[in-house]
């Protein structure tokens, strides 16, 4: 009887049934409703006209939805009647859903989340010097030579000289001998770098480079990092619902995004080479997945189109360089010039002027879709002392993660000059070079393999066919094969060495040679130094006689402010004793300082007087803070953002520490003032009296001056 009741009851009620499609009203009726098209909500509600069975929008509505039709503004359309969509209409969640064509959807560009910034590049104001001294003695001779580099950087450049100073027991050269003197100014936003004193010129593949002293203004992608230059694949796709897409490159997740519904590209993935797959694996709310799978080709020689690349060098000559402090030549302009027309192909071009001198040379890349990379050029070059010639060059290249193949062949005419052989000082190029290269990763091993074909200006050819085979033959165990064969002088090459790990810091090694000579055999054993500091050392001991036996042993220690390493070794009828001593002295925004040799920039570390202090760059210790606060971090890649932060779990409880961690990126050959103040908290116990000496009760107003601040005395 409740199965019979219960429906007459609800009909009797005062409370009609809502309306659904199947059975609407015969009057239209104007709802007002949420409208998702392909599961993404409109975000307002929409006059909906429920006219019968159909639903009117509004057609400027519609298009604004996504919804394509031909009805001018004003006009209303039975949209569930448009070709390719359909409607239905929840009565109870006042909601109209549509779906459409994925396609009709706007396009979706999927990237990185992380806001794009142009990274800029800090110095502080200070001077450096590098120094690496070097002495040995043997009964025939005694040599002592100090290499030192000097630099003085602001935040508008560095100026830097480097030089040798030799003493020698008898003939060569003797004094100082001057490098390079310069001055360097870079502009990170425009990677534009300018170089004004002595200077090596940018060339291409297919020119050649020479010393001089001038003007250098080039452009240079290594001070933006955050760039990448070349172009990458975009892959895309559409999603009939909002779903969740996951990117692998060569089976690995290389992104993760959030897609509405519609059609999407995904771009900038992270840095590959070569040849590889990549898979775009689309899943919507009711875990239905698509996943296609293409195969990309990525050659970073390539410029992106529109872009360019550029190097314009004004000067004389360097000659003697080495040999000579000052001795510069003729004058000489030189330039390079690269261009990105399209994803496949990259323009290339170069000129040389002087008095007597004019190159000029244009070539190219191209990709070839799956097939790799080609290059070609041609060149015209005149000098007064060879006349006029031809250069050209062509080559070809393709890499997978298992396998590389290249070919590269170079060729000139007799006549053909350019600036390298310009200064007159017996340089001669070679009349043809060919290369052929090949590599494979075999999983437990890999195998590389070449010919060089080489024809010198004398006509004299010299062919050379090698291979190596590298494999682990057990945990800590390895072994390397070469071989090699000079086909004009038919000599054979063979080497073999077994490889043994000892650890974390020793390797033990023993190796076998065979060429020309007698066969010869030798051991060694080496304990690297720690990159924290502390001792290594390295001996080494033939096991077969005749006149190519030799010893060897050194030792090595290095400590936060310099490093130290001495030697003998001892072949028949000599012995040879040698030490090297390196390091650097220097000062920053007023502050000086000992360290180790600096490569490239540096930064100095301040805990505002705090010692002791561990301080991390990237996550690993670079060390602990001196007795006033300081620690330098030598030898920073320049340009890249490293963090350098504290680690406060082995530091007191009474210390305040603002700022745990900094990231800053420090300009090339400079150094930066890094501040991550680590500060000591002074504690006290304060009683709280009346004006009788009575400690006052628990839970009373105290207004502390100045400022007026109210608190509570809670002991």
């Amino acid at each position: 009887m409740l199965a019979a009741f219960l429906p007459a009851q609800l009909s009797a009620g005062t409370y009609p049934a809502l309306p659904s499609a199947p059975e609407a009203a015969s009057e239209p009726t104007v709802l007002y409703l949420d409208v998702e098209v392909n599961g993404q909500a409109f975000g307002t509600l929409v006059e909906v006209l429920q006219n019968g069975p159909h639903f009117e929008i509004e057609a400027q509505t519609l298009r604004q939805m996504h919804v394509q039709n031909g009805q001018s503004a004003g006009t209303r359309v039975a949209v569930d009647t448009l070709p390719g969509v359909t409607a239905d209409y929840d009565a109870l969640g006042q909601r109209l859903r549509l779906s459409v064509p994925a396609q009709w959807l706007p396009m979706q560009r999927l990237a990185d989340e992380t806001p794009e910034e142009t990274p800029t590049a800090a110095a502080g104001s200070g001077v450096l010097l590098n120094y690496d001294l070097y002495t040995s003695h043997s009964r025939l001779q005694s040599l002592t030579s100090l290499w030192s580099e000097q630099r003085y950087f602001r935040p508008n450049g560095v100026i830097s000289n480097t030089g040798i100073v030799r003493l020698q027991s008898s003939g060569g050269n003797r004094g100082y001998i001057r490098h390079d003197t310069r001055w360097t100014s870079t502009d990170t936003a425009n990677a534009t770098e300018t170089t004004y004193g002595d200077l090596v010129t940018n060339s291409l593949p297919w020119t050649t480079s020479v010393r001089m002293a001038g003007v250098q203004w080039a452009r240079n992608f290594g001070v933006r990092p955050d760039l990448i230059t070349y172009p990458l694949p975009e892959f895309a796709g559409q999603a009939a619902l909002p779903s969740a897409v996951d990117l692998f490159v060569n089976g690995f997740r290389a992104a993760s995004h959030r897609v509405a519904a519609g059609p999407f590209t995904l771009g900038e993935l992270p840095v590959v080479s070569g040849a590889g797959t990549a898979s775009v694996v689309t899943t919507d709310a009711l875990g239905r997945q698509v996943q296609p799978t293409i195969p990309f080709y990525v050659n970073r020689e390539l410029l992106r189109p529109g872009w360019t690349d550029y190097s314009l060098s004004l000067g004389a000559l360097r000659r003697a360089y080495g040999l000579r402090s000052f001795a510069y030549g003729r004058p000489i302009a030189t330039g390079v010039y690269r261009q990105g027309l399209s994803d496949r192909t990259t323009i290339e071009a170069q000129g040389q002027l002087g008095k007597g001198l004019g190159v000029v040379g244009i070539g190219g890349m191209a990709g070839l879709g799956m097939l790799g990379i080609a290059n070609a050029s041609l060149t015209r070059g005149h000098t007064a002392r060879s006349g006029s010639g031809w250069q050209y060059s062509a080559g070809w290249q393709y890499s997978t993660p298992r396998a590389g193949f290249s070919f590269q062949q170079t060729g000139r005419d007799a006549r053909f000059g350019d600036a390298s052989t310009y200064a007159d000082d017996g340089y001669q190029l070679s009349r043809r070079s060919r290369q052929l290269s090949a590599s494979w990763n075999l999983g437990t091993g890999s195998v590389t393999g070449g010919w060089l074909d080489l024809l010198n200006a004398r006509s004299e050819r010299t062919r050379l066919a090698f291979a190596s085979y590298n494999l682990p033959v057990a945990r800590n165990t390895f072994l390397s094969v070469t071989a090699g064969r000079t086909l004009e002088t038919r000599e054979n090459q063979l080497r073999l060495q077994l490889t043994y790990f000892l650890g974390d810091r020793s390797t033990a090694q023993l190796a076998a040679s065979k060429n020309r000579d007698a066969p010869q055999t030798y051991a060694s054993y080496q304990r690297t130094m720690p990159t924290e500091g502390g001792y290594g050392w390295n001996v080494a001991q033939t096991l077969s006689g005749g006149p190519q036996r030799y010893s060897q042993a050194s030792l090595q220690y290095r400590n936060s402010t310099l490093s130290v390493e001495g030697g003998i070794s001892a072949s028949p009828g000599q012995t040879l004793q040698w030490g090297t001593l390196s390091g650097s002295l220097g000062s920053i925004d007023g502050h000086p300082f000992a360290a180790n040799r600096v490569y490239d920039g540096f930064a100095l570390v301040s805990t505002q007087g705090m010692p002791g202090v561990p301080i991390l760059y990237e996550n690993q210790l670079a060390g602990y803070t001196n007795a006033q606060g300081y620690l330098l971090v030598p030898s920073v890649p320049a340009y890249y953002p490293g963090r350098y932060a504290v680690d406060p779990l082995t530091l007191p409880a009474d210390v305040d520490i603002p700022a745990l961690e900094r990231r800053i990126s420090v300009s090339r050959n400079a150094g930066m003032l890094v501040e991550l103040p680590v500060l000591k908290l002074r504690t006290a116990t304060i009683s709280l009296v009346d004006a009788q000496g009575t400690p006052l009760k628990a839970g009373s107003t105290v207004l502390h001056t100045p400022g007026n601040m109210q608190t509570v005395v809670g002991w």
